[in-house]
Order: structure tokens, then C-alpha cells, then sequence
């Protein structure tokens, strides 16, 4: 049976291998990462990708270049810990153990959609910029996008960055601006919070920013169905939870 001090489950990616250094450079020198990824992605760049900032193969690195040296990596899935007994995948013993599996993003199927990549998600002007595959096609809809409505949207569940959408929606609406056609685009942010963000002093800025674009802000909201064929996204007031329908004409649904 395995034995390690350290466990970090999931610690391949970007929040694991910072743990992970940051361990290696307290002096901890029995680290093990369990993560089963031979490539990793750099998900935090994929806004930009959407926004038009950066190429999407910047994203990619094969996993073993970004490992700390000296970390033990086992390189397969985490299925369990057991705290008890300090054991975990594989039964391989820990002392200590620390959990970053990350979260794999998922499109559940509203009313009359599909969401599966490759169907709904990626045409007819709806995208996500949380898969590497489709931030490229959040960045091509903006750039073919030159009037009409746009609506970025932020689910009420587990996201990796609470930021990301409203980051989208300012650097499509500042690529807008400098094509000139800002004025013919009406963009909708979806917020399922009841602020902009949760530090007052960030919100403020964040209200003077979409102000300033002309973005029209929904808070406690959420969009629960699109439908491309209709170029309709159903937002729901989650106060009231009576859903209402915002129809768009030639833009983005990220």
C-alpha cells in the first residue's frame, strides 16, 4: 500500500498546481497530485479566447510540463476519499489531504433545446467560453455580430469564476465600440445575484462599467431555456419565479 503526507486530489489543475508549488516550496517534500489529465488546460484565458484576446492554443499544455518537479503525480481518477481510515484513491494512505477535483461544466437541456456541444451550443449564435472547443465560436459570433441583441448570462450554480460573464460582456461591448456599432447592439447581462458582485466597493465600479457600454442589467435572474431557431432566451425572475422571454435578433448567447 502507498503512502504519501500529502494528497491533493484534482491537483492538476490551475488551483491544484498552485497548492502544489506552494507546498514544494514550504519544504514539503512528500507531495502526491492524483489527477488522471495528460493535457492541461488553462481555463482562466478561454474569456479572452471568446473576447478576442488570445489564441486558444495558448490555452494547452501537455500536463507533465506544468507539474511541480519532485511532486509524485498519479496520473488516475480519484473515485473516493475515506477520512477515516486517511485513505483515498486506490487506497493509497495520507496524513493530509487537500481537494481541488474543479468543476466539469454541464448544459442541462432546458424546454425545446439541446445543449450538447455541437447541437445548440456553438451555432446559431450561442456559445459558452467554459469548453475549449467553443470560446473560438463566442469570438467568432461577436465579430459577426453588428446589430441586434446579445445576452450574457451566469447560472445560479457552481461556476469556476463568478466574473467570467460579465467580463465577456464588457469586452464584446468595447469590440462593439470600436467597430462603431455599439449603439446598434442591445446587450443583456444575467446575473442571478443581487448585486454586481459581492464586494460593494467592486460592484459600484462593475454598474458604472455597464452604464458606460449600455448593457441592461438583470439581477436575480437566470436564463432557464434557449431556443436558436427562434432566437429566444426564457430568463427567469428568481424572486418571483415567473419567467419571461427576451427575443434576439443576431447575437451572442455566452
Amino acid at each position: 500500500m502507498a503512502g504519501h503526507k500529502i494528497v491533493v486530489v484534482g491537483g492538476g489543475g490551475s488551483a491544484g498546481l498552485t497548492d502544489d508549488a506552494r507546498l514544494k516550496r514550504q519544504g514539503r517534500t512528500d507531495v502526491a497530485v492524483i489527477d488522471p489529465a495528460s493535457t492541461h488546460y488553462h481555463q482562466p484565458l478561454w474569456t479572452l479566447v471568446g473576447g478576442g484576446r488570445a489564441p486558444v492554443e495558448a490555452s494547452v499544455k501537455p500536463q507533465s510540463k506544468v507539474m511541480p518537479k519532485g511532486v509524485a503525480w498519479i496520473q488516475r481518477a480519484a473515485v473516493g476519499v475515506d477520512p477515516r481510515r486517511r485513505a483515498g484513491d486506490a487506497r493509497r494512505r495520507l496524513q493530509r489531504r487537500l481537494r481541488v477535483p474543479g468543476h466539469v461544466p454541464g448544459h442541462p437541456a432546458g424546454p425545446g433545446e439541446d445543449h450538447r456541444p455541437g447541437q445548440t451550443l456553438g451555432r446559431d449564435g450561442v456559445s459558452s467560453n467554459h469548453l475549449y472547443e467553443l470560446a473560438p465560436a463566442t469570438w467568432k459570433f461577436i465579430r459577426d455580430t453588428r446589430s441586434g441583441t446579445a445576452t450574457f448570462t451566469m447560472p445560479s450554480g457552481p461556476i469556476k469564476c463568478a466574473g467570467a460573464p460579465q467580463k465577456i460582456a464588457y469586452l464584446a461591448a468595447d469590440y462593439w465600440r470600436e467597430q462603431g456599432v455599439l449603439d446598434k447592439v442591445d446587450i443583456h447581462l444575467v446575473l442571478p445575484t443581487p448585486g454586481m458582485f459581492g464586494v460593494k466597493e467592486f460592484s459600484d465600479v462593475l454598474v458604472c462599467v455597464a452604464k458606460r457600454y449600455g448593457i441592461t442589467v438583470h439581477l436575480q435572474s437566470e436564463a432557464i431555456s434557449v431556443n436558436p431557431d427562434a432566437r429566444e432566451v426564457t430568463i427567469a425572475d428568481l424572486e418571483s419565479s415567473s419567467p419571461s422571454s427576451a427575443r434576439t435578433a443576431a447575437g451572442p448567447c455566452a
